[in-house]
């Protein structure tokens, strides 16, 4: 919102009234003699200027040390990649004498919010191949540190040319400053390592369980799962392997009919944030946006077939910014055809302290808290009816599972649900 500033009104000083008297002349208004000093009224002065909102913000994988400027207000991203921001205002990042780009102050931040493209752009890639390279332990799973020495001599780096392929040249003098000041040897990463690292880590950002309600030609509910990884061999090429995939199930309350939302690449990478929830089982198609902060998507839903149309909306029902892991996946009673109360998405997180919380949500709308521990590689958790034991696979490596999960890491188990009992397969991500 841009601040206005309300300027005092100007006012016109009446020196003198007529008189009034009947039919006869006016009498004139004397002038002030030379002891006589005139009335005048004090200036008016302007309204002070009003002080713009301090926000906060944050990237969405900790980047810590760059320098932050919106307005008036400047400083140095926290250990959680946090900065202040004014409302309204633009917020530029840097480091010394390299400027990584600028955006719209909003409580999430990511690379193609920066750069204001897609993730696949040379500039995004670039920009996060630095940074990967500035990381002073070399370990980008708990976000970037840019160290104290590093910052110091920042002021002598040159500003390189984000947009070319052959970087490296652009970054060689910084990384020889980086290794004296850090001691240590900084590498540039390729482009296959910085785009897996970056994908995974917004894929990551979008994935939970969704719930909401769609309305037009048809009306319902709708359940959306968005995954950072699936292993689903008959849809996805070559390991079997997809990319923030999206799926789900769908409620038609006027035909009391329940669909499915095929797995898919649905989630694409810039800074609209756009979704696309696979195809359901009808010929509809659910196409939208998440929100900046991944907590709400929208969109309209279109029937090519039938040429029925609508609109959608949802929330995210769990997955905690904190959480050490976030798994999701399906619930069913007996691997039997889903149903609007024997289908639910489970949404758990794994804090630090091995507690999980988290919730499972039916196509008819109703929500069970759940909570419970991780303890041996076992998640035990219960709420209401449900009672979950489930082995979990943090990295992917149990070969046990790889029938459900493939190289994927998340959880394969069973589950109770009053008398109806089921089985679970959920995967999980390491959200940083």
């Amino acid at each position: 919102m841009r601040l206005t500033i309300l300027h005092g009104v100007s006012l016109a000083i009446l020196l003198g009234l007529g008189g009034c008297g009947g039919d006869g002349p006016r009498d004139p208004v004397p002038a002030p003699g030379p002891s006589e000093t005139p009335t005048t009224m004090p200036p008016v002065e302007d309204d002070p200027q009003p002080t713009a909102d301090l926000l906060s913000g944050n990237f969405s994988s900790p980047i810590e040390g760059l320098s932050f400027v919106s307005g008036s207000t400047e400083g140095i991203t926290d250990a959680n990649g946090g900065f202040m921001y004014e409302g309204g205002s633009t917020v530029t990042f840097s480091l010394g004498g390299i400027e990584f780009g600028e955006v719209t102050g909003q409580e999430l931040v990511t690379l193609v919010d920066l750069v204001g493209a897609g993730i696949r752009d040379v500039r995004v890639q670039n920009i996060n191949r630095l940074l990967l390279a500035l990381d002073t332990d070399n370990d980008n799973s708990n976000g970037i540190q840019i160290s104290e020495a590093v910052q110091a001599i920042a002021n002598n780096f040159p500003q390189p040319d984000f947009t070319i392929e052959t970087f490296s040249g652009e970054v060689s003098t910084i990384l020889s400053d980086v290794a004296t000041a850090d001691n240590r040897t900084p590498v540039l990463p390729g482009f296959g390592e910085s785009d897996e690292a970056l994908s995974l880590s917004l894929a990551c950002l979008a994935s939970g369980v969704y719930s909401g309600e769609f309305t037009g030609d048809d009306a319902g509910t709708f359940l959306l799962l968005v995954q950072h990884e699936r292993f689903e061999p008959g849809t996805f090429f070559g390991d079997g392997v997809g990319e923030a995939v999206t799926s789900g199930l769908v409620f038609s309350t006027v035909e009391n009919l329940v669909l499915t939302a095929n797995p898919g690449e649905g989630v694409d990478f810039t800074p609209q944030r756009d979704v696309i929830a696979g195809g359901v089982s009808s010929g509809a198609e659910f196409t939208g946006s998440f929100n900046v902060t991944y907590t709400q998507v929208d969109g309209a839903w279109n029937n090519f077939l039938t040429s029925e149309n609508g609109t959608f909306t949802g929330e995210r029902r769990a997955g905690n910014p904190a959480a050490r892991y976030r798994l999701s996946g399906l619930a069913n009673s007996n691997a039997m055809p889903n149903t609007p109360d024997g289908s639910a998405l489970v949404a758990l997180d794994i804090m630090d302290d091995n507690s999980v919380t988290g919730l499972a949500v039916t196509l008819r709308g109703n929500q069970t808290s759940l909570s419970g521990m991780l303890s041996n590689g076992i998640i035990s958790v219960t709420g209401g009816n449900f009672s979950f034991n489930l082995t979990f696979d943090s990295d992917g490596m149990d070969s046990s599972n790889d029938a459900d999960l493939g190289p994927v890491s998340g959880a394969v188990g069973t589950f109770t649900n009053g008398s109806d009992s089921g089985r679970f397969v959920g995967t999980s991500c390491r959200p940083i």
